[in-house]
């Protein structure tokens, strides 16, 4: 198993003043800004809470079926104050924004469409009014090549404080490359502040030996091997979330949200983490 690094009492990539990333810009939706006021209210509290949720083949099908957007809507909604969704297929982009505008208290952006296969991809974010969002996609250049569905990584702002998480789903055929090319990028970063890596990973079980890998040894990994993240009948903890030494800094909690979500749901479960934001 990997090493485990201590983490204080206080909880996804850069604090304020710090280099971001370069990474290649992309067209990038937006959906609520219409909603947007002219100074956003702080965020109530000392605390954001941050979420990734793979909720599988995501697009039209779903989408019409108002029994799963309401538990999507019900489970998400006012709990989580930054939320990943992964595994959106929907060219025609109608499915997000259906379900964007669910949420009346937040913003959203979506990630241009990757996948080196007909089955193309997009990570979706939704942050509460309120937090400032920058996204950058990884999907252009030799990225490309390196990863099936190239990452994402987006600098927030929630009141004073400031971080970068990046999210990515990995192609099970190629964990261990794509990690390791996610590790050559962001630890030319390390020092730069508060970094949160979130999503689904595929990393354990048969896609990936945390015993053997060396990948992010340094970082600390929340979810142990031995969590159950999906539900299929074997117990894999796929979906991760791993922080740097600066981000683990404001760790408070995390968790693995399981209740009621069957597979029409999703064959994954939500993963969370709260950080301190004072």
């Amino acid at each position: 198993m990997k090493k485990n690094t201590k983490i204080s009492i206080l909880f996804l990539f850069f604090i304020s003043g710090c280099t971001t990333l370069d990474l290649q810009s992309q067209e990038i939706l937006h959906y609520n800004e219409d909603k947007v006021v002219e100074n956003p209210p702080e965020i109530v509290g000392n605390t954001v809470l941050i979420a990734n949720w793979n909720i599988q083949i995501f697009g039209k099908s779903k989408a019409s079926k108002p029994e799963l957007m309401e538990f999507y809507e019900q489970t998400l909604e006012n709990n989580y104050d930054i939320i990943f969704i992964q595994e959106i297929r929907d060219k025609s982009g109608e499915a997000f924004e259906q379900l964007c505008q669910r949420f009346e208290e937040y913003n959203c952006q979506i990630s241009s469409r990757a996948g080196q296969s007909t089955s193309k991809e997009q990570y979706g974010i939704i942050s509460r009014k309120g937090i400032e969002v920058t996204l950058r996609d990884y999907n252009k250049g030799e990225y490309m090549t390196q990863f099936n569905r190239p990452p994402v990584a987006v600098d927030f702002k929630v009141n004073n404080y400031t971080f970068t998480a990046v999210n990515i789903h990995t192609d099970p055929d190629d964990v261990p490359e794509e990690i390791g090319y996610l590790e050559q990028i962001v630890m030319e970063h390390e020092n730069s502040g508060n970094i949160i890596l979130l999503g689904d990973l595929n990393a354990d079980c048969a896609y990936y030996n945390n015993d053997k890998e060396v990948h992010f040894d340094s970082w600390n990994w929340l979810i142990k091997d031995s969590e159950d993240t999906t539900l299929s009948k074997n117990d894999c903890s796929y979906d991760r979330i791993i922080l740097n030494d600066d981000m683990s800094q404001e760790y408070i909690t995390h968790g693995i949200f399981r209740d009621r979500i069957n597979k029409n749901h999703s064959d994954h479960y939500l993963i969370w983490g709260e950080f301190k934001i004072e």
